[in-house]
């Protein structure tokens, strides 16, 4: 979804120059996840350029230009050093290279407005919230996604790129975006908190012992929808916003 925003927001005749097409950026945006990690000769610490805990960094995190550990991650800097990476492509003219680069910022930047991901309480367990990480990110957004999109397309339509772009040098802007993104997720947290449900076993089930005497809490995906889809908007909105303007510098 954010691939296709932030491609229209860069426009065809932008991304041409970097001899890329809207298609290709959104047919290729989950490579990182489907084939990089699984080809660690190619891609070594795929996975830890996913996230990066930011309440686990040391004080000077932000004027850093590497992880200080990257155990915990490193996302921050690997958006900030293949956009660098990027422009020596399309400077020298390595497409193929320039392609695969554009396609992996496409993807780090959807990861860097998603709050789990920028926190060490990622999957929700830790206070309580089991499997919030996969439900609010993957099942919910793909349960609601035409609602998602428009809703998306309205906060575009009242502001496509911020002032905030052209106003911060790239490397500052990521690092913002970062902290904020973390600082939204106990925000997350109670909002999602009651759509966590324990399902109703009727007296039948149990006599039958088809369930376990406790039930296991699940998430009612239109509750929890009801509670954070206005926060999932707001992120996949400068996701959008985030790689329409990282195309746009690279390729204009």
């Amino acid at each position: 979804m954010t691939a296709k925003f932030g491609a229209e927001i860069a426009g065809e005749k932008t991304l041409a120059h970097c001899h890329i097409s809207a298609a290709q950026l959104e047919e290729h945006v989950t490579d990182p996840d489907l084939k990089w990690r699984r080809d660690y000769r190619r891609h070594p610490d795929e996975a830890q350029a996913h996230f990066i805990h930011v309440d686990k960094q040391p004080p000077d995190w932000k004027s850093r230009t590497e992880a200080a550990d990257r155990s915990q991650g490193y996302l921050a800097y690997r958006i900030i050093s293949w956009m660098e990476k990027a422009k020596e492509d399309r400077a020298a003219g390595r497409w193929a290279e320039l392609q695969e680069h554009l396609f992996g910022l496409a993807h780090y930047l959807g990861d860097l407005t998603m709050p789990l991901h920028l926190s060490s309480r990622h999957d929700g367990g830790e206070v309580g919230l089991p499997d919030l990480h996969a439900q609010w990110e993957s099942k919910m957004v793909h349960r609601y996604e035409k609602e998602l999109k428009q809703m998306v397309t309205g906060r575009l339509k009242q502001e496509k790129l911020p002032a905030l772009c052209s106003k911060m040098a790239y490397g500052d802007l990521i690092m913002t975006i970062a902290q904020q993104s973390a600082g939204k997720v106990d925000r997350l947290f109670a909002s999602a908190r009651p759509a966590l449900t324990v399902p109703r076993i009727s007296p039948r089930a149990k006599k039958n012992r088809r369930h376990s005497e406790n039930a296991t809490p699940r998430f009612s995906k239109p509750l929890l929808f009801q509670n954070t889809g206005d926060l999932a908007a707001d992120q996949l909105t400068i996701a959008s916003r985030l790689i329409g303007h990282t195309l746009t510098q690279i390729c204009q």
